[in-house]
């Protein structure tokens, strides 16, 4: 997948590997990227898409979901809304860990397409009430293959 657009009037915060705040450290889980996506102070709603030209037929896209909480400040589950063309997918995705470290559970969803062209995949923020980490990492879009006849 390519580049990543913003909308929602907040701003999300990408860190590579690990970023540090007071005594706490938010570790990307596959030590590569990571992106925050209630961004520097929780800054409201957001809504992460792409847009990529995608042929007709099903896809799967496992991604990882961090959450930090269970201690003051970091109190929420960390929960998304994945849509497709601005259509959610599937029911809302939590991570409620309650470790006191961050905490990435592997998730997915499987849409399908039912003609060529482009098709925006985006990662929302689930409610107004944001935490103070909602990790998105190591997203991943493949087809799947169609079964024989």
């Amino acid at each position: 997948m390519g580049s990543w657009a913003v909308a929602g009037g907040g701003s999300v915060m990408a860190f590579d590997t690990t970023y540090a705040e007071t005594s706490l450290n938010f570790v990307d889980q596959h030590l590569t990227k990571a992106v925050d996506l209630t961004g520097a102070a929780n800054q409201g709603p957001v809504k992460l898409s792409q847009t990529v030209n995608l042929a007709a037929g099903s896809y799967l896209l496992p991604f990882y979901l961090g959450d930090i909480s269970g201690i003051p400040d970091y109190t929420l589950a960390s929960s998304v809304n994945v849509l497709i063309n601005n259509a959610q997918v599937g029911s809302t995705f939590s991570n409620g860990a309650a470790t006191g470290t961050v905490n990435w559970a592997p998730m997915s969803v499987l849409f399908s397409t039912l003609v060529s062209g482009p098709t925006t995949v985006a990662f929302s923020t689930a409610s107004l009430t944001l935490d103070n980490f909602t990790g998105i990492e190591n997203v991943v879009l493949t087809a799947v293959p169609e079964p024989d006849v």
